[in-house]
């Protein structure tokens, strides 16, 4: 299981990782790309879409999906789940409600 975090504006490095059986990848690269629903798109988008079309992992993404994250301009981003197909069958993407925040 790989969680990966890439900060803005910076360039991811997904080579580095190893894509096997039972892979999980779990992106927040504020990645926008019409592949997944965005009417718009930024450059973490090419990084995410070399990697699927150089992999056997399979994007569980849905334009119904709530995003995760809504930047202070409104724009709204969702965190990707990326999976390899020997689990795919059993595996489905839910983004809970934001448990809120002590600060």
């Amino acid at each position: 299981m790989y969680a990966i975090y890439i900060p803005p504006a910076s360039k991811p490095n997904l080579s580095v990782l190893s894509i096997k059986h039972k892979t999980i990848v779990i992106e927040d690269m504020k990645a926008q790309s019409m592949r997944w629903g965005y009417s718009d798109v930024n450059a973490s988008r090419t990084e995410i879409e070399d990697l699927l079309n150089s992999s056997s992992l399979e994007l569980i993404y849905y334009t119904s999906d709530k995003p995760t994250y809504l930047h202070y301009n409104e724009n709204c981003t969702a965190d990707l789940l990326c999976i390899s197909p020997d689990i795919s069958i059993d595996s489905k993407r839910k983004a809970i409600e934001d448990p809120g925040s002590e600060y």
